[in-house]
């Protein structure tokens, strides 16, 4: 896999965090400034920590599922595809404590997870690399997203969890054929 590939991997685990931080913009008439803040740290930390946990558990397992580390990593990905898709029309609610923040963060980096344990199926040198990439995407997107929730609004939220969902079915594609 290659710098491309993991930011696009960051820029679909990301999507859920998007529509969240969208959604907050829009329905937050306090200090966004705050608000964005905490929503970056929030997701980028637990897409990277999520992504680091689940190539843990990979490499526990991997000597077990070796032989098929790249039909196992293509469908997880287009699993996960998939359920983006089909969960996109979700809606999110105002959130604003630390305790909902933390389980806001676990409950959206679940896929990221599993995309870790996909990494360790696929030998990946330095697993550092991407997981920063996605955290730091994500705390990118995610402080973005605040912003643009009031300018973009509805439009964004309704197609984001689409974007990301169709980002990684392509990667699963991809990682299957190649």
């Amino acid at each position: 896999m290659n710098y491309l590939q993991f930011l696009l991997i960051g820029i679909g685990l990301s999507m859920d965090a998007l529509a969240i931080s969208l959604c907050q913009g829009l329905n937050n008439t306090s200090s966004k400034n705050k608000l964005a803040i905490q929503l970056a740290i929030t997701f980028g930390f637990f897409q990277s920590f999520m992504t680091f946990l689940g190539v843990f558990i990979g490499e526990i397992l991997s000597t077990k599922i070796s032989l098929y580390g790249n039909i196992l990593s293509s469908i997880i990905l287009i699993a996960f595809g998939f359920n983006m898709l089909r969960n996109s029309d979700e809606s999110e609610e105002v959130i604003i404590g630390i305790k909902t923040l933390f389980f806001l963060g676990i409950a959206t980096s679940f896929d990221a997870l599993v995309i870790g344990f996909s990494f360790s199926l696929k030998n990946i040198d330095t697993i550092f690399l991407p997981i920063t990439i996605i955290g730091m995407v994500t705390f990118i997107i995610s402080f973005i997203g605040v912003y643009l929730g009031k300018s973009l609004g509805n439009f964004l939220l309704n197609y984001s969890h689409y974007i990301g969902g169709i980002i990684l079915i392509l990667i699963g594609l991809k990682t299957l054929i190649f």
